[in-house]
């Protein structure tokens, strides 16, 4: 439930072993997810398909991640000794502890930070972690940090000013431990000598030991020694992975995603621009977006967003960084403004768990605080840049990814449920009371048309009407130019809507032509008619057709003549008028004029009843797809573009699945070129691809495919055999291939056993695609409609997978059996 609170623990800990049995069957039997939620349902409920999928995905980071991991183990006891973490340190055991404590992207980026950081490699100014990009999709400018091998940390390695790092009093995993523990539990040494004493000491056995010069640092000054001890010491601490995630917790409760419009998007951003939203929109807090991990040192991170509100709020987020790319707002990921440093409280727990309390007796060696002061004001300035210079510029870039991470896999459920609903409204055919108010024709090369779809060019008034047979080819056409015109009296009135009696008898002609073409003896008359939705002239389009269909219901009771009636005035009501009353307005009806009262005597309720077609809406966005392609013109010839939109709707409301595979796969554009959202091209293509494929290759598991269909139906079928579990592009084309060659030597496959045994496909693709395939007689209109056709009972025409026939044709013959008889009957009698 989206707004449903997070689970248990229990609850959680519940789902870890449906996840394992899940993962096993993806590893160890090779199994696609569609075969494991169909077929594998008692090992692991309480899962659902679409988890499959995300578990699938995850699995693949997961494997990511153990392969950074041991290239990380790898660099460390290659290069552990020359860092100076030795096996015995305690720095060594603290990597490994994080080691094994990575669990997502970020982490594993912090212990890569962590050995090039000791290997004098500066990440500087970079942007997201480098694995974490490549992993993510690398959305826009998210990408590695540059290393640099040069500048005041690689001088500082040179130099060896680790020596002076060192009489700060603290390394990077005590000052961690002091940041978790909320106090010193690790105390400081106070070194004797002052800071700038201790500098000068370092130069002068430098400059002695190298010819009067101090490597890494050319200028040999003391504040230039110190800066470079400050600089090393910050990078080691701000790359500590303990400090990073105890960061990174306290940025994701306080950080903000702000949004502030440029001079140019105050000038272009108005009520009807596309990103009129942003000019309210403020941004919010990141702890509502993104879902914080729980560790040591925040065991209760905040919740965030319901996701409902969570994936509006991201892609709002998308929304602004588009805007952003054509210079319109600013977007950034940033901590509030403090005003000044002290007032952060991060920064306040810094102080507490690395500088020594000035309010504490001073050490006998500084009884007047001289050495402290000088040593907690180094400490001060490597604090600040430690925190602001490189934790919170680094952390900042990296949340700015993963957020962009977040609102991808947010817009990709928004493509996904778009693409749904195009899937799922496009299926006027399996309409119940359809079928009961016309028996459609179902042979499979019939030429009787069971509908009709039209198309609308939005900048002139051509309408193409294309009237279809049952397996989807263009029977008849019609040609419309005049349906803008309104030809009516106004209801109340009784005058003309339209002031030119020539185009309103060429609007009445129109009418009378098409209402032959939906009648038509020859062609066949259709059961519905599909009106593209491409645009709000549509809904006018509709309403002539549902007054058309009206029409020809008062045709058929009251004569050709009541059909001109009903279409200059379909609804004669009379008009009123407002006049003064002795209380105030009254309100009186005035009858309609005598010509134009028809002489209809049929209710509304009569006319839709008697109605010969139903009107629908059809989605446009593939068949939009299919009028710019290279096949429309191969398979329809010459012809308008809106014909060819207008076949590829009604054959979308026919059976969608088959013409979205048809379309894609021969377009060349795949589904790639599908326009879903308003934001897809915030996506990668192969991310949207992927996604796109998934829930086709969902949708065809759930209805499956029949191969003898697909053999008759060319291209068609040939492009859909590609969405079966465990089959792609390559092994449908194959499989379709060796199939219509045994077909033309009269030596047809006919089981799904045989897929096997002529080594048609290998045993993991057989096993993932048997199920999914059927072996029935060819009917007509669809994947599964087969009509009048008669099927032979077997096991062949059902969901039941092959590994379970014996247990199948066991329950037929169980269930078919005579108690009262000796033998049980055969099995092919009993199925």
């Amino acid at each position: 439930e989206p707004r449903a609170p997070p689970p248990e623990a229990a609850a959680m800990a519940a789902l870890v072993g449906p996840v394992e049995r899940a993962l096993r069957c993806v590893r160890l039997e090779m199994l696609e997810v569609p075969t494991i939620a169909a077929y594998r349902k008692d090992e692991i409920h309480p899962l659902v398909e679409a988890w499959l999928w995300e578990v699938h995905e995850l699995d693949g980071r997961w494997a990511w991640l153990n392969a950074r991991k041991a290239e990380l183990r790898a660099q460390f006891e290659r290069d552990g000794e020359r860092m100076g973490l030795v096996a015995e340190s305690g720095e060594a055991a603290a990597f490994e502890q994080a080691l094994k404590r990575a669990d997502d992207d970020a982490a594993i980026g912090d212990l890569s930070d962590y050995l090039a950081v000791r290997q004098g490699v500066a990440l500087q100014g970079g942007g997201a972690e480098g694995a974490l990009a490549a992993n993510l999709g690398a959305l826009a400018a998210a990408g590695a940090g540059k290393p640099i091998r040069h500048g005041l940390l690689a001088g500082a390695h040179k130099a060896g000013v680790d020596i002076l790092a060192a009489q700060l009093g603290l390394g990077s995993s005590d000052f961690a431990a002091n940041l978790r523990d909320g106090w010193q539990s690790h105390a400081l040494d106070e070194p004797a000598d002052t800071a700038e004493g201790a500098a000068e000491a370092f130069v002068e056995a430098a400059m002695e030991a190298h010819d009067g010069k101090v490597p890494g640092i050319p200028s040999g000054l003391v504040d230039d020694v110190l800066k470079a001890m400050r600089e090393l010491a910050a990078h080691l601490l701000s790359t500590e992975p303990s400090v990073r995630a105890h960061v990174r917790a306290h940025m994701l409760e306080r950080a903000l995603v702000t949004v502030t419009l440029t001079e140019r998007g105050e000038k272009e951003i108005d009520g009807a621009h596309p990103h009129a939203e942003l000019r309210k929109y403020r941004g919010e807090a990141l702890r509502g977006l993104l879902r914080a991990r729980p560790t040591a040192e925040r065991p209760m991170p905040p919740p965030p967003l319901p996701m409902a509100e969570r994936d509006a709020a991201l892609l709002r987020f998308v929304r602004a960084r588009r805007a952003e790319s054509e210079g319109l707002v600013v977007v950034k990921v940033a901590m509030p403004e403090y005003g000044t440093l002290d007032r952060d409280e991060m920064y306040a727990d810094f102080l507490r768990a690395y500088c020594a309390d000035e309010n504490s007796p001073p050490p006998d060696h500084d009884p007047e605080g001289f050495t402290r002061l000088s040593w907690n004001t180094q400490r001060y300035l490597l604090l600040e840049r430690a925190l602001v210079g490189l934790l919170y510029d680094r952390l900042t870039r990296q949340l700015d990814a993963q957020l962009a991470y977040a609102a991808q896999r947010s817009l990709v459920r928004a493509v996904q449920r778009s693409f749904d609903n195009i899937l799922s409204a496009s299926r006027p055919l399996r309409d119940k009371e359809l079928r009961e108010r016309r028996t459609l024709q179902r042979d499979a090369y019939s030429a009787r048309a069971v509908l009709v779809a039209c198309c609308k060019d939005p900048n002139s008034p051509t309408v193409l009407f294309a009237k279809l047979s049952a397996d989807g080819e263009l029977v008849d056409f019609f040609r419309s130019e005049w349906l803008h015109i309104s030809a009516r009296r106004h209801p109340q009135t009784g005058e003309w809507k339209s002031r030119s009696a020539a185009d309103r008898s060429r609007k009445l002609d129109e009418v009378r032509k098409l209402a032959e073409f939906l009648a038509g003896e020859d062609s066949g008359s259709p059961a519905f008619v599909v009106v593209g939705a491409s645009g709000l002239r549509c809904r006018e389009l509709r309403t002539d057709l549902e007054a058309l269909g009206r029409a020809l219901a008062v045709r058929a009771k009251e004569g050709a003549f009541a059909f001109d009636q009903y279409n200059e005035c379909p609804f004669p009501l009379g008009h009123l008028e407002l006049v003064d009353g002795p209380l105030g307005i009254d309100r009186i009806r005035r009858e309609p004029l005598e010509e134009a009262r028809p002489a209809i005597l049929m209710t509304v309720a009569e006319m839709d009843a008697g109605s010969p077609f139903r009107v629908v809406y059809g989605a446009e966005t593939i068949p939009a797809l299919y009028e710019i392609s290279e096949m429309a013109a191969r398979e329809l010839g010459e012809r308008h573009p809106l014909l060819w939109r207008a076949t590829s709707l009604g054959r979308m409301a026919q059976d969608p699945l088959v013409e979205l595979a048809h379309v894609c796969g021969g377009t060349g554009d795949g589904l790639g070129g599908l326009f879903l959202h308003p934001l897809q091209g915030a996506l990668p293509r192969d991310t949207l691809v992927d996604a796109l494929r998934e829930r086709t290759v969902s949708a065809v598991a759930r209805i499956g495919v029949r191969l003898p269909w697909v053999l008759a139906h060319g291209l068609q079928g040939r492009h859909l055999l590609q969405y079966v579990p465990g089959l792609g592009p390559r092994k449908a084309a194959r499989l379709y291939d060796q199939l219509s060659n045994l077909s033309l030597g009269s030596d047809e496959v006919a089981t799904r056993a045989e897929l096997a045994e002529r080594n048609l496909l290998g045993p993991r693709v057989y096993y993932n695609a048997a199920a999914f395939v059927f072996f029935s007689p060819v009917g007509g209109g669809g994947l599964r409609d087969e009509g009048d056709v008669e099927i032979e009972p077997t096991l062949e025409v059902t969901r039941v997978h092959p590994e379970h026939y014996e247990y199948a044709n066991q329950l037929c013959v169980q269930a078919a059996a005579d108690d009262e008889a000796d033998e049980l009957p055969g099995v092919n009698d009993a199925v």
